[in-house]
């Protein structure tokens, strides 16, 4: 009964490319759809050949919530899926390198892998989170700042 489980991470080598969105769900309702065999991506194809492998890994080494690392092992170039919401604000960096993230299926991220071994690391860093924080401390010392400044005022 586990055999019909997805993993949280597994390895795709056919990607399907439509033009919109609608076409992408409409392929959710056919009944030959399995996502563990095809992903679904918006844009142009790149004339890519249809391949299954039982054999590619992909392991999940750590996992919390900024940060995924998995390892993989790939016969044939192809594409890691992660079952995690596509969100903005993570990186993806493949053996140190950083990677471009791909939206598949509408939902999810992934990323195109090369044949070979591969540690993939997902990574959240927002740069919205990084703005806010700088906002915040520039907040506080003016704040700070004008509270002496009304001290000194009050003192004289």
């Amino acid at each position: 009964q586990l055999d019909n489980i997805t993993p949280r991470a597994f390895i795709v080598q056919n990607a399907k490319h439509y033009n919109n969105l609608t076409d992408i769900k409409n392929q959710f309702h056919l009944s030959d759809f399995n996502i563990r065999n095809t992903i679904l991506l918006e844009g142009k194809s790149s004339k890519e050949k249809v391949i299954i492998s039982t054999a590619d890994t992909a392991d999940v080494v750590h996992y919390s919530n900024n940060k995924v690392v998995i390892d993989t092992n790939l016969r044939h170039d192809g594409y890691l899926v992660l079952l995690d919401a596509f969100y903005p604000g993570w990186k993806i960096y493949v053996d140190n390198k950083e990677a471009q993230i791909i939206k598949a299926d509408l939902i999810y991220r992934a990323v195109k892998l090369s044949s070979g071994k591969h540690k993939v690391v997902f990574l959240f860093d927002p740069v919205l989170l990084k703005i806010g924080l700088a906002i915040t401390i520039i907040g506080i010392i003016l704040l700070t700042g004008l509270l002496f400044k009304y001290k000194e005022i009050k003192w004289n």
